[in-house]
């Protein structure tokens, strides 16, 4: 792709060349994305800790900042958790405390945001899996 960046008279500002390749390749490093959530148990029960792995890919030049939010049935919010992303392609793992109390369902809610500016490049939410 040819690029030409002109002022309104027509005097040319910056101009250049890349191919399609590079642009696709750096825009795959550049973007954040929000892996699988792997729990260290297939059930839990209210009261219990759970242990959750969560793989970021991509690359952000000032890194990423992580926020899980853990929600109870009616929006109730009983965890908040905030990470900084150490520039690694080594899953992060978290502990969360589940209340004594929970209800289901309940879900964590995360959000991956440029750790400088606060960019959200992905948000989601992943359902706990609760024993009935």
């Amino acid at each position: 792709l040819r690029f030409a960046l002109r002022r309104a008279p027509g005097d040319l500002l910056l101009s250049g060349e890349v191919t399609l390749v590079a642009l696709i390749e750096q825009e795959e490093v550049a973007q954040g994305e929000v892996g699988p959530f792997q729990f260290d148990r297939g059930e839990y029960l209210p009261g219990e800790s759970l242990e959750v792995r969560v793989g970021i890919r991509g690359r952000a030049s000032a890194g990423y900042r992580l926020v899980l939010v853990g929600r109870e049935e009616g929006g109730k919010i009983f965890s908040r958790t905030e990470t900084e992303v150490p520039d690694s392609s080594e899953p992060l793992t978290l502990v969360i405390a589940l209340p004594s109390t929970l209800h289901a369902p309940a879900v964590l809610e995360y959000q991956l945001l440029d750790r400088q500016t606060g960019f959200l490049y992905q948000s989601g939410q992943q359902g706990i899996p609760l024993r009935p």
